[in-house]
């Protein structure tokens, strides 16, 4: 309100930059007006568009602001000059033709796209803050919750502090637990020779631990979206690990490779069953009462490990030095294990909407039968398969705009009919290496689960008509008119729509 020629400059400059009309509205902070969580807080609520900021550059405030549908921009010190005249001049001269689509592929990559000979020309803005700021940008990806510290309470960080403390403090009780240890078995007559062997065990755990870390770094979200195939998964990982501890009496000179590998990979199967078991205990639940159950589950789990203890020690009784009886002992425990595990989760049913469950229902809607309930999709639904592939992956959700079309006037007409929603989709194309049809949804800045729901409404339909058939504009008329009766049937069938996990790829646009 109380600007001066200098901000005014700057907000016409970047609104040039931004191609923003009537319907933009651009906010001009000074860190020493406003802190800067505040400014970017007071930004989210006026609805602007575009957060501009002088001075030296904030690494965090890049990925808060998208998360809120912001786009940042920073001002140097220098600019504008005092001649507010000669500023807008070299702004002006600067600008380029308004992108017809402005593309995020991710918090550090931004491609805007413009016509350029009736050709869709990309030019690509790379990230410029110094690597230090990229680093730690990084490191809170790996560390901390997505959209942190606004997707957590404000005593999340306390707590986390005084968990590192004490996991550090145990993991130190847990060395010197083990050489006592070795030391109790009487393995080397010096304190050097039971130190080594002390030191290669616990090497053997900090290895699998960085496996663990890195792991949960790129898995992350994907536990959500199919937790019954997740869960199977980790147990097989789990009985590959043991199966590699069964080879080090035939490898003892690879004995750190080997047991590294394999408590890595029960380190990766217990990070994966504990992140599955809170929804599956959730889906068991009818009266919220998940803690109760998953308590109880807790002391079952706890006595069968107890009695499973006392049948190995009879099973390693009878086998002896045997190693062929071991390996053999080892598979027939393993086949059932896997088998109970495929059956117990065949018996959970979830309420929730991914990517199979979405299709089943449908499928169903488009044949014109009757919506199945959860305990009948608990029955159909596929769950050994490889759930970081992707169910129906030639539905592309968060596509990027140049595998979704191939024209500028492409491009416009894809904008023009889908003029209402928050996302494009383009005409179904035959994959070369896939050798199937593809789907590609282009999804906007603003898209909600409902607009992704709605939008993977709009490919099922495409792909279930003949190739002959498929035409947006028809789509979308019968999309317009049916979806919200299929909703309402979903609904009806006890099925929660409010949030589907149809697992989306990060690009997202606005046009």
């Amino acid at each position: 309100d109380d600007a001066g020629w200098e901000e005014m400059s700057v907000v016409m400059a970047v609104a040039n930059q931004e191609g923003l009309g009537l319907g933009g509205s651009v906010r001009v902070f000074r860190s020493s007006r406003m802190e800067t969580r505040a400014a970017l807080e007071f930004a989210s609520g006026v609805g602007a568009s575009v957060l501009v900021y002088r001075g030296p550059s904030l690494g965090w405030i890049d990925s808060e602001a998208n998360l809120r549908g912001i786009r940042v921009r920073r001002v140097d010190e220098g600019f504008p000059v005092s001649d507010h005249s000669q500023a807008l001049s070299g702004m002006v001269h600067m600008s380029l033709p308004v992108p017809l689509v402005v593309e995020n592929v991710s918090h550090s990559v931004r491609i805007e796209y413009r016509e350029k000979g009736g050709k869709l020309e990309g030019a690509e803005k790379i990230d410029d803050r110094p690597i230090s700021q990229r680093i730690v940008d990084f490191l809170q990806g790996v560390y901390l919750p997505a959209g942190f510290p606004y997707s957590v309470t404000t005593d999340y960080l306390a707590f986390t502090r005084w968990r590192v403390l004490q996991n550090i403090a145990s993991a130190v009780m847990s060395v010197v637990s083990t050489e006592a240890l070795l030391f109790g078995l009487g393995l080397g007559k010096k304190a050097t020779a039971a130190t080594a062997a002390a030191t290669q065990w616990v090497l053997k755990d900090g290895l699998g631990y960085i496996g663990k870390v890195l792991y949960g770094y790129v898995a992350g979200k994907q536990f959500d979206h199919d937790p019954k195939s997740w869960r199977i998964l980790s147990d097989t990982v789990e009985d590959v690990g043991g199966a590699l501890e069964l080879l080090t009496p035939l490898f003892p000179g690879n004995f750190l490779m080997l047991a590294s590998i394999a408590n890595a990979l029960k380190g990766i199967a217990a990070m994966t069953g504990t992140a599955t078991r809170h929804a599956i205990y959730k889906s068991l639940a009818l009266q919220e009462n998940q803690g109760d159950i998953a308590t109880k589950g807790e002391s079952q789990g706890v006595t069968c490990k107890m009695l499973g203890l006392a049948l190995g020690i009879l099973v390693s009784s009878s086998i002896g030095q045997n190693y062929v009886r071991l390996i053999a002992a080892y598979s027939c425990f393993g086949v059932v294990h896997l088998a109970a595990n495929w059956q117990s989760m065949k018996c959970v049913q979830f309420a929730t909407l991914n990517r199979q469950r979405t299709s089943i229902l449908m499928s169903a809607f488009l044949q014109k039968q009757n919506i199945p309930d959860p305990y009948e999709v608990s029955h159909l639904e596929k769950i050994v398969f490889q759930p970081w592939k992707g169910f129906h992956s030639n539905i592309v959700l968060g596509s990027r705009v140049t595998e979704a079309v191939h024209s500028a006037e492409e491009l416009r007409s894809a904008i023009s009919l889908f003029s209402g929603e928050e996302y494009l989709i383009s005409v179904p194309r035959l994959l070369s290496r896939a050798g199937q049809n593809s789907v590609r949804i282009v999804l906007s800045e603003q898209a909600t689960p409902q607009d992704m729901l709605r939008a993977y409404f709009t490919a099922e339909y495409l792909l279930s008509l003949p190739e002959s058939s498929r035409d947006l504009g028809t789509a979308h008329k019968y999309v317009v008119r049916n979806f919200p009766k299929f909703l309402r049937q979903v609904q009806d069938r006890g099925w929660n729509t409010q949030y589907a996990m149809l697992d989306p790829r990060v690009p997202r646009c606005k046009w």
